[in-house]
């Protein structure tokens, strides 16, 4: 899923008449790794873009407490290398978790994952797990914050 914005005078002060928010969920799905393939939320735009997804994969860069297994590894090297490729950064806070399952025989994990392309990133914030209630998920709302524009200061003209 994607939100495309757009503002005829460009979006956080930069020339950009658009920006786009994505979202996606990738479930672990046999034969292939998952559902959605890394190409799809971490795409090339040449406008601000940022991917809030359930990527179910797990990397040391999210959660470096976790001890990783090689099927780990494998599974979420693919995206994160395609990240660093095309220069996304992670926005999420390291080792802040984003997923509780109810039963007790799993730990707390960080699946849910965000990036921003480098054009979007100048406008961010910040990243957030803990200012909203739970509501009955086993995920935790994430807020991310983009900063606001700067107010445009146009020269005065008569009536």
């Amino acid at each position: 899923m994607a939100l495309d914005l757009y503002t005829p005078k460009g979006c956080f002060d930069l020339k950009f008449p658009n920006f786009r928010i994505g979202n996606s969920y990738a479930r672990p799905l046999p034969p292939a790794p998952h559902s959605v393939s890394r190409g799809t939320p971490l795409s090339v735009f040449n406008f601000p873009y940022l991917v809030a997804a359930d990527f179910n994969i797990h990397k040391a860069a999210a959660d470096p407490s976790r001890l990783l297994s090689s099927t780990e590894e494998k599974e979420s090297a693919p995206y994160f290398n395609r990240a660093t490729y095309l220069c996304y950064t992670l926005l999420n806070t390291p080792g802040i978790y984003t997923r509780f399952r109810f039963t007790g025989t799993h730990r707390p994990s960080t699946i849910d994952l965000a990036f921003a392309n480098p054009r979007m990133f100048s406008a961010f914030r910040s990243w957030d797990s803990s200012t909203l209630p739970f509501k009955g998920s086993e995920h935790t709302p994430i807020v991310i914050t983009l900063r606001l524009p700067l107010p445009h200061n146009h020269k005065p003209r008569p009536h």
